[in-house]
Parts: structure tokens; sequence; C-alpha cells
């Protein structure tokens, strides 16, 4: 890309044409030709665009989605493995604590899954003694496998494992991606496509895919699926594209 300008163009085109892109890459296009930085790096600023469908309708939030309400063991720890199902959409969990509060004792319910990726994932969901309430995670799991419940000061405490509405991208994203560089389009089981205005939240994480969540303005309702859509640079001295013809 001879100069800026032309970069922009690139960019340009590259999102016009992303739909195109069903393998979920990243587009990106570097930008800048400083010459003043002499041989070798040119780019110093990336521009990404990219996108994630969730093709499925995502579910309200709910407490007991993943797993109905667990009983824990005042004698010691529970593992549950069985009687699980995944959430819809790659998406963050909710530990609701019930049953009777005084037998709620302090400590970490433990969930094991996998992420987009396939990897293994964990997140600790701290548990306040004697109090009932429900705890918001911040990874999307696509799979849930294994919810471990610390021994309990009582035979009673109940603990019921939902979704929230964070819906988990695909991609990791710098930390310039946030409300004002993601929209969503909201698409109904009729096919109607409503472009939504800026998302409640995003968390972004260049390193976990897991921890890049979009929270939607029009949260997941049983009846909407979502097509997440971002854009965010990176400042860097790219040497990609350090080649004669880009300046001398």
């Amino acid at each position: 890309m001879p100069d800026a300008a032309g970069s922009f163009l690139a960019l340009r085109n590259i999102m016009a044409n992303a739909q195109l892109n069903h393998t979920y890459r990243m587009s990106r296009v570097g930008l800048g030709n400083l010459r003043s930085l002499g041989g070798g790096s040119r780019n110093i600023l990336g521009v990404s665009y990219g996108y994630t469908n969730t093709k499925k309708v995502a579910a309200a939030a709910g407490t007991a989605l993943v797993h109905a309400a667990i009983t824990g063991s005042s004698s010691a720890a529970t593992t549950v493995t069985s009687s699980i199902t995944d959430p819809d959409v790659p998406r963050n969990l909710t530990v609701t604590a019930g049953g009777t509060a005084g037998d709620i004792a302090a400590g970490n319910v433990t969930i094991t899954g996998t992420n987009v990726e396939g990897k293994v994932i964990t997140e600790d969901f701290a548990i306040t003694v004697d109090t009932a309430g429900t705890i918001t995670g911040n990874k999307a799991f696509k799979t849930v496998t294994s919810i471990l419940i610390p021994q309990q000061d009582g035979a009673a405490a109940t603990y019921a494992i939902g979704v929230g509405s964070k819906i988990g991208l695909n991609h990791r994203l710098a930390s310039t991606a946030g409300t004002g560089t993601v929209r969503i389009v909201s698409i109904t089981t009729a096919g109607v496509k409503t472009l939504q205005s800026a998302p409640s939240a995003v968390a972004s994480s260049a390193t976990l895919v897991e921890s890049n969540t979009v929270t939607p303005s029009t949260l997941p309702n049983g009846t909407t699926s979502y097509s997440i859509h971002y854009f965010f640079y990176n400042w860097v001295l790219d040497p990609t594209n350090g080649l004669a013809q880009y300046g001398a």
C-alpha cells in the first residue's frame, strides 16, 4: 500500500466485503508511510475489523439454564459433571446461591468448560458466607464440563448455574475496542434486522479470547440472534511492509 490514502481505501473495501469472510478471520490494514523512520518499519497503525455471528437465538438471561439448583454438602466438596446444558451461544455464566442462607459457606464455586476455540477454561465465583444471591461471571463459555461446589456450612445450601447477557466474541480485541467501535445487528426469528445503538458494555483482552464479550443494548430475549461487528486499532512498528517500494 503506497500511502495512507490508499490504506484507507483498502480498509473501506475490506469492511464493505467483510460479510463474505465466513471463516471469521480478522481483516487488518497497516497505515502510514513514515519515511523519517528510515529503512525497515513503515506501518505504525494497524486497523482491524471483524465480526461474530451467534447463528442461534440467544435466550434471556436465567438462573438455572445450565444446571438446576445443586445442593451442597456439609461434609465435602461436591463436583457435578452430569445433567449440564451448554450455553445456547458462547456467553458468560451466573451462579445463584440459595436454599438456607445460614448454610452457605464462603468460598469459590469453580466452573470448568471450553471457550470458542475448544480450549479448557475455568472461572471462580466468589460466594459470601450466609448470603443468597447471584454472582455474575465475565468469561464466555461455549461448553460447561464440571461444576465444583465447596464444602458448605450446612446441608441445605443450593447453587443454580445460569447464563448472563454478555455475548462471547470469536476474536481477541485490542484495548482500543469499546462501545464506540462496536455495533450489533439484531436479527429476529422472522428475519427482521435492526442496527442497535452502541452496546451497553464491551470487554476486551488481547490474550484470552473468552474475555472478549459484548453486552447488547437490546438484551437477549429468546427471539433474537446477533451479528456483532467491531473495529479497533493498534499503534505498532510493523516491519511487514518495510520494503523498497514503500519508501527509501
